[in-house]
């Protein structure tokens, strides 16, 4: 089987884990208002994740690719330029946050799958929650590498529900750079996915918060 039908396979096994148990995946709790952030390189399932994490959750969900594509996207340079990209990202990411705010101080909580490929950045988002008085969790998906491209290569091809633009491979090769992995204090209070080429052994670790004032 090449890596675009063991994708195809991994995906259909996604559905499945999610439907059949989402219990075993998406954490449960308290209903106080939390900022969950979704991150993890590229291709290893964030969005779906999110997404299931949202519904489960009752809560509002943040994408940085839909907000990227919908306002930036025709206008993305070639070749690609990581400082225009940057400067609108954190554009967005500056906007989101005021909303998702807002919504937590009234109560709700709210899912970030803002990519979050750098360690500051991470932090960064778990100090505006602490800040602003509630809870942050970190969720953190992975996958291997020739899994999460097989993914990527798929998603441009079938354009589903977690599609907002086109992955090219050197889009994909240069993203992957710059992804930070979790480091250990990180993986410490996480609530991590771990979605192997067989994800029926994904699993979830005891879910850890880091609480606000």
């Amino acid at each position: 089987m090449d890596g675009v039908g063991a994708c195809r396979v991994a995906k259909r096994a996604d559905l499945n884990l999610f439907n059949d148990s989402p219990k075993q995946l998406i954490p449960t709790g308290s209903s106080v208002s939390q900022v969950h952030i979704v991150f993890g390189p590229q291709g290893a399932g964030k969005s779906f994740y999110a997404r299931k994490l949202a519904e489960s959750r009752k809560a509002t969900r943040f994408s940085i690719d839909e907000w990227m594509a919908g306002l930036y996207g025709p206008d993305l340079p070639s070749p690609m330029n990581l400082a225009w990209i940057m400067e609108r990202v954190q554009r967005c990411e500056r906007q989101i946050w005021s909303v998702a705010q807002q919504i937590v101080q009234n109560g709700a909580s709210v899912v970030l799958d803002l990519g979050f490929m750098k360690v500051q950045n991470r932090s960064a988002f778990i100090a505006r929650a602490s800040d602003a008085g509630v809870a942050a969790r970190l969720h953190y998906v992975t996958a291997p590498y020739d899994l999460r491209k097989a993914r990527v290569t798929t998603r441009n091809e079938e354009k589903g529900d977690t599609f907002a633009f086109e992955v090219t491979p050197a889009m994909f090769e240069f993203m992957e750079a710059q992804f930070e992995a979790a480091t250990d204090v990180e993986l410490a209070t996480a609530t991590m996915i771990d979605a192997l080429t067989d994800p029926t052994h994904a699993c979830v670790e005891t879910p850890h918060t880091h609480s606000g004032r």
